[in-house]
């Protein structure tokens, strides 16, 4: 997620994570969100935010 009219693409920070963090560290593959899945006190859902990367894993393999 980005903060609101900030655009942000998997070169830009691919290369932040070259020049900040290890090669070790850096991810994969990047996954970009509008808005992350939120309960009614405002905590992020964790577990949605599992099953939509998994849902995403298996739509990238077929």
């Amino acid at each position: 997620m980005t903060r609101s009219g900030v655009a942000l693409d998997e070169t830009e920070l691919s290369a932040w994570f070259v020049q900040r963090m290890a090669s070790f560290k850096k991810p994969k593959k990047y996954l970009f969100r509008s808005e992350l899945p939120k309960n009614s006190y405002g905590k992020i859902l964790k577990t949605d935010l599992r099953q939509s990367l998994k849902a995403a894993s298996i739509a990238a393999l077929t």
